[in-house]
């Protein structure tokens, strides 16, 4: 982005920075870590909490049995954030004149398109009848 020479987003700027705080770079390597073992199907499905905990006992076996606990909440409690996000759909945005049957704009619209196709054939029926 930088190299073609766009400015990053806002939220580019506005991210949290982990580089100082040794505790936030081990949670969020385990979440990059444990982010492969995710399951897709018509969209993005929840880390398993089984995978949570197997990583959590063996990778970070140094911590005790209340940290681990806490641990694996916490994985999941960022891994549920991110599902949110993921599935929140953008607002979608409509072409100017994409509501009205007779714009021109109506035809670069896929449901302006579709919409076109449907009083078509409306008038073909009605033709024939």
């Amino acid at each position: 982005m930088i190299q073609r020479g766009d400015d990053p987003p806002r939220q580019y700027f506005e991210r949290p920075l982990i580089d100082d705080v040794p505790h936030l770079q081990i949670i969020f390597r385990a979440f990059s870590d444990l982010a492969s073992e995710r399951s897709f199907g018509m969209g993005p499905g929840p880390i398993p909490r089984s995978v949570i905990r197997d990583y959590v006992l063996v990778e970070m076996d140094y911590l005790g049995e209340d940290d681990s606990e806490q641990m694996i909440q916490t994985l999941r409690a960022i891994d549920d954030g991110w599902l949110r996000l993921q599935t929140e759909a953008p607002e979608p945005e409509v072409e100017e004149g994409a509501n009205d049957p007779e714009s021109p704009d109506r035809k670069a619209h896929p449901v302006g398109r579709l919409l076109k196709n449907i009083s078509k054939k409306q008038k073909t029926t009605k033709k024939r009848g």
